[in-house]
């Protein structure tokens, strides 16, 4: 069981990244208007990659969480770390929508 559970969470978050992968040249136009299509579309590899960067600075703050106070707490904070991002990311404005209000 614990096995299964394994491979569908690897296989949930590489489904994850092949959808951000996949959408990356529209979250380019979308984000990085005036740029260039292939420097908007490296912008947006970029923020992708800070997730692979985070991660080993994420492992050492949650496991070093994990180890003082126990196991819950750290998934806790972990979920939460994950779920707020992911809202906000839900709720952020385009580059026309910024643009727009500011002039």
């Amino acid at each position: 069981m614990m096995l299964f559970a394994l491979i569908i969470g690897n296989v949930l978050e590489w489904y994850d990244y092949a959808i951000y992968g996949a959408l990356a040249p529209v979250l380019a136009t979308v984000f990085f208007p005036n740029y260039a299509p292939n420097t908007a579309i490296l912008l947006t590899l970029m923020i992708f990659a800070m997730g692979f960067v985070c991660r080993p600075l994420g492992g050492l703050i949650v496991g070093h969480i994990g180890d003082k106070k126990g196991r819950k707490p750290a998934l806790l904070l972990s979920v939460l770390l994950m779920v707020l991002p992911t809202l906000f990311i839900a709720v952020l404005p385009t580059y026309h929508q910024v643009v727009s209000n500011v002039n």
